[in-house]
């Protein structure tokens, strides 16, 4: 059975990192925001000193970190602070390509 064989996969390679969470913020943030961007950044740098974690930048599939590269990579820095250019490329380059895993993990409100 396939997910006899996934969760053998799973144990072999994988079992030193623990048990996969998620990290959920309900509350709408201003992303394009640099304040914001640098306080998730500040908050991944605390879990990669907790005991609790291991190194995120190896291990977290984190969407803003991955979109920021993105933009850096497609030339579109300029877009990091710029509310409307960040939500359409999120929305209709990021998201249906290189991002389509985090289709899920975003949502957008009714005014965008």
């Amino acid at each position: 059975s396939y997910v006899v064989d996934y969760f053998t996969a799973k144990e072999m390679y994988f079992s030193h990192y623990g048990t996969n969470i998620d990290i959920a913020m309900p509350e709408p943030y201003e992303y394009w925001s640099v304040e914001v961007q640098n306080a998730i950044s500040d908050k991944l740098n605390c879990f990669d000193q907790s005991e609790y974690f291991h190194d995120t930048s190896q291990t977290a599939e984190v969407w803003l970190r991955d979109y920021l590269n993105f933009l850096t990579q497609t030339g579109n820095s300029n877009a990091t602070t710029d509310k409307g250019e960040f939500l359409r490329i999120l929305r209709w380059q990021f998201l249906p390509t290189v991002g389509f895993k985090y289709t899920t993990s975003i949502q957008f409100t009714d005014d965008f």
